[in-house]
């Protein structure tokens, strides 16, 4: 499935896809910028139909921590941009 990221955080994101998935299910995200990749298991929090869905990162390694964390602290990658 490939969707677009929003509000990316430490703790997780929202992706809005063409179909959303139900609220529980695990899945294995990886996400692409600045030429990377950061990937972590998820489980979907909330999904809203044509919306999108909220996914709350788990047993994510410290090399991945780093990888988002260096995202998250470059200009216009902050929560909710």
């Amino acid at each position: 499935m490939t969707g677009w990221t929003s509000a990316v955080s430490d703790n997780g994101c929202h992706v809005r896809a063409a179909e959303a998935l139900a609220a529980g299910t695990i899945v294995q995200v990886r996400i692409e910028w600045d030429g990377k990749a950061f990937e972590t298991w998820a489980r979907v929090a909330d999904a809203v139909p044509l919306e999108g869905m909220g996914l709350a990162f788990f047993d994510t390694t410290q090399a991945q921590r780093e990888i988002l964390r260096s995202w998250i602290e470059k200009e216009g990658v902050k929560d909710g941009h």
